[in-house]
């Protein structure tokens, strides 16, 4: 099978769906099926060059340009591949689509998230959670981007979703059921063994994400003051990068916490699994999450849990057993922390359970999985 994989972001760049792109390329190419990527970048020497072929467009262009350009590369190569298998709905999806207009390929598309809604949150004063901006009407051009989103979707032979609830919300975009599957994300077992773990001398409260209103880091920050009452050693260490930044660091200083909170800003894999594993516990409290990379990483590195009841993390953590699932209100998130750092057995316990039960999220199994669906179009 010939794939041309059409993706958004490709290391250099740092994010789930680059390191996806990369480890989906090289299995694939591993299993004999021969691999095209292409990809926006800042860097014509992009990194993880592979056995596959790599196509680039230079994010610097005029937004309009470059999408004009990456449409006419997926066309080009789109004659040469036998499906395609876009990894957004917009920024890859997009070009995608019209490129395959004259193409007729099979077209899968990932969706791993709600492009409109995360823009009307960054951008535009949306407030809504995910679940109520289905059912409302907003501005024009977050209407014109929940049109689009929904339009390549229509368009696609088949769309992967990472989890259950972001298949329930792709169905509310009148999607068949029948054409979504659940392909569970993983995580990269090598990166796990490598990654350092010393003693932990500190009380590391460590969350991961982009700086972005609804991972709900500010609240983290305001809420550190009351757990250093209790807990005086403990730090809060934030990794990620991103639009919410300033508002972040004015928290900080607002609350006193210079040095008691870190933003440490975007970092490498490699460096990030190495912070991870010197946290005491991993928290996220996110108003929204489709299905997240680091709380299996932070799984895998046997680290306790404590993330939001909301999106994909109740797939992920069973409550009391594999880590702590918290309503998304101050006082139930700080008691949840607070909970893990008093009773290191206890936390100890539930890491080493959800550590036992990673093997739904395993490596292999989801390629196959990947597989499957990108063989089914061909049928």
């Amino acid at each position: 099978m010939k794939i041309l994989i059409a993706t958004g972001i490709y290391p250099p760049d740092i994010g789930g769906p680059a390191t996806y792109t990369v480890s989906l390329a090289k299995e694939l190419t591993k299993l004999g099926h021969k691999v095209t990527v292409i990809t926006y970048t800042d860097d014509k020497r992009a990194n993880a060059r592979g056995a596959w072929r790599l196509v680039t467009v230079n994010r610097r262009w005029p937004l309009l340009l470059r999408y004009r350009l990456y449409q006419i590369k997926v066309w080009w190569y789109g004659f040469q591949n036998d499906c395609i298998y876009a990894q957004d709905s917009v920024s890859a999806g997009l070009p995608a689509m019209v490129a395959n207009w004259f193409l007729w390929k099979p077209f899968v598309l990932k969706v791993v998230g709600d492009y409109a809604w995360e823009q009307g949150q960054n951008k535009y004063g949306v407030r809504d959670d995910l679940n109520a901006f289905q059912h409302k009407k907003y501005s024009w051009k977050i209407e014109m981007l929940r049109w689009i989103e929904k339009k390549v979707a229509r368009h696609a032979t088949k769309i992967i979703t990472p989890s259950k609830y972001l298949k329930g919300i792709v169905e509310q975009w009148e999607i068949p059921s029948e054409k979504i599957s659940v392909v569970y994300n993983s995580y990269d077992a090598a990166a796990i063994v490598v990654a350092k773990q010393p003693d932990k001398t500190e009380e590391i409260i460590m969350s991961v994400g982009r700086l972005v209103p609804w991972k709900g880091l500010d609240t983290l920050i305001e809420l550190m003051p009351q757990i250093l009452k209790v807990r005086p050693n403990a730090k809060l260490v934030i990794a990620g990068d991103g639009p919410f930044k300033k508002q972040l660091e004015e928290t900080i200083a607002a609350n006193h916490l210079e040095g008691k909170v870190i933003l440490r800003g975007r970092l490498a894999h490699e460096q990030l699994l190495e912070e991870l594993s010197r946290a005491s516990v991993f928290v996220l409290n996110s108003s929204y999450e489709g299905l997240s990379h680091q709380i299996l990483e932070a799984q895998a590195l046997k680290i306790p849990c404590a993330v939001s009841s909301v999106g994909g993390n109740p797939e992920v953590i069973e409550n009391e057993k594999t880590g702590l699932l918290f309503e998304y209100n101050k006082e139930t998130i700080k008691d949840s922390i607070l909970k893990l750092l008093d009773n290191p057995d206890y936390a100890k316990s539930l890491a080493n359970e959800a550590y036992r039960n990673l093997e739904k999220f395993n490596f292999e199994k989801m390629i196959k999985e990947t597989v499957k669906v990108l063989e089914s179009t061909l049928k």
